[in-house]
């Protein structure tokens, strides 16, 4: 008896069906392994951010840079760090969960060009929060201020660092050349704070943090491809 076959027609309605199982399927997967992904890709983030050129500046305690003597502190790497430290115990990616076209989201019918931005496909979201924007949880880390006893002002290295780079100390200059009772007085004996009419201090760059949006954070991590990342990581727990 010869060999045969048989076409068997899926309707779109069974397509719908089978895509739908097929996202549930994902949806599981992808909630199952997130504890996972976000370890790794956190992980992932956070090294590439500790080998920055400018952070790695920052993890030397400023040495290389005399931004310790700038700062008046040789708490910069050990505060920075602790700052990391934070940073990937916070960072969380939230998984909104895949749908396919003309799903119901929230009892709504949603049209297909609504779950997919108009070509059909499936939709779902991945997002990524490392820290709060105001940083408030690092810039109050113990050692991250001081009082400067020759000015007596409160001295918020990193706020300065990560926010308000574009503050000055007014009438005052720093001097390398101490000493030896300058020395003695001077927190990192590099350098000192002195008082001198028309003078002033401000953060020295390449460090100077601007604001929320412009910092050795910020800039770190617009230096990495997030996307291929994530996306290698992914591939790799759902392939």
């Amino acid at each position: 008896m010869p060999k045969g076959s048989a076409r068997i027609e899926v309707t779109a309605e069974g397509r719908r069906q089978i895509a739908a199982e097929f996202i549930k399927l994902i949806n599981l997967r992808l909630r199952y392994k997130l504890p996972l992904i976000q370890r790794e890709f956190v992980g992932a983030v956070m090294d590439g951010i500790r080998v920055y050129p400018e952070v790695l500046g920052l993890l030397d305690g400023g040495v290389s840079s005399d931004l310790d003597a700038e700062l008046g502190t040789n708490d910069i790497a050990a505060t920075i760090s602790h700052m990391f430290a934070v940073m990937e115990t916070q960072s969380r990616i939230t998984f909104v969960p895949f749908k396919p076209p003309g799903a119901s989201f929230l009892g709504a019918k949603l049209p297909s060009s609504f779950a997919s931005g108009g070509t059909g496909n499936i939709d779902g979201t991945f997002r990524f929060e490392m820290i709060d924007g105001d940083f408030d949880e690092v810039i109050n880390l113990p050692n991250a201020k001081y009082v400067s006893a020759p000015s007596k002002q409160i001295i918020p290295w990193l706020r300065w660092l990560l926010l308000e780079g574009f503050k000055t100390i007014d009438n005052w200059s720093i001097t390398f050349d101490l000493t030896d009772q300058e020395e003695i007085k001077s927190r990192t004996k590099k350098a000192l704070m002195k008082r001198k009419s028309g003078e002033h201090w401000v953060v020295p760059e390449p460090f100077r943090g601007d604001n929320i949006d412009h910092n050795f954070v910020i800039r770190a991590v617009a230096s990495l491809n997030l996307e291929t990342i994530f996306t290698n990581i992914l591939k790799r727990h759902i392939g």
